[in-house]
């Protein structure tokens, strides 16, 4: 990050970049705060330790974040425990604290799973707020394509933890060029289409310990060819902003 390099650095340093430069919302509010401290105490912690805030700076701040999320009488909310507050309050308290050092970068993995669909819709809205009040970049790691089509700029679609395309969310939802991306926009569910059984991906996905010699996706991929099965096709650049790692041509997967 800012052309630093993370990998190896000591645990000081790493704690100096984490919740001040790089932050993360984690996937499940109902397990992601300490059940035995007060919601206050957990975001006034970070205050204390990063920004050196005393208590009293602590806690008008952590209550400023609060209303900035829309959090509902905020000040009364930091004298209370975690299980007094419902799935979406719980991931507002987590969306707060993760921005309460202002990070350059927020990373949200699956921020909306254990919500109900209004709720869910509630917290990306916000997420889309915040972004633009704080000015922060947000890594959104989902398989909700209806998140990423509403939140993201630009996409990258991994499979078994290798990259199978990259590009921006038009190019990615209106000019797909890779098998996998195909797959994944044609299981969608439409409300104008009549046909009675939905499009799946055969198989399964790969063991990560034992994965195939080519291209991960080859035995799941209905436009596989001999190459495909003993060498990973290189991830190159296609047309003005995407990329991709396939050896059939986009046109081919078109047709």
């Amino acid at each position: 990050m800012n052309d630093r390099e993370l990998l190896g650095l000591k645990e000081k340093s790493l704690n100096k970049i984490r919740a001040e430069e790089i932050a993360m919302i984690f996937q499940d509010p109902m397990t992601s705060l300490n059940p035995y401290l007060k919601v206050g105490e957990q975001l006034m912690e970070v205050l204390k330790y990063h920004k050196g805030l005393s208590k009293a700076e602590a806690f008008n701040e952590s209550v400023r974040m609060l209303d900035a999320v829309k959090m509902p009488e905020a000040r009364k909310r930091m004298g209370m425990y975690p299980h007094e507050f419902s799935g979406g309050m719980r991931q507002r308290v987590m969306i707060a604290m993760a921005l309460l050092c202002q990070p350059k970068l927020l990373i949200a993995d699956e921020p909306t799973t254990a919500l109900d669909v209004t709720v869910q819709a509630q917290i990306m809205g916000l997420l889309n707020e915040l972004k633009q009040e704080f000015n922060t970049a947000i890594i959104m790691i989902t398989h909700d394509l209806g998140v990423v089509a509403s939140v993201c700029d630009k996409v990258l679609v991994m499979y078994a933890g290798r990259t199978m395309e990259y590009g921006t969310v038009q190019d990615i939802f209106y000019r797909p060029t890779h098998p996998y991306t195909l797959g994944l926009l044609e299981a969608i569910p439409s409300l104008d289409d009549a046909k009675e059984e939905l499009h799946t991906i055969p198989g399964n996905p790969p063991n990560l310990l034992h994965l195939p010699k080519g291209c991960p996706f080859v035995p799941r991929c209905e436009f596989s060819v001999e190459t495909c099965l003993s060498k990973p096709p290189s991830l190159d650049h296609f047309g003005e902003h995407q990329l991709r790692a396939c050896y059939r041509k986009a046109e081919e997967l078109r047709a």
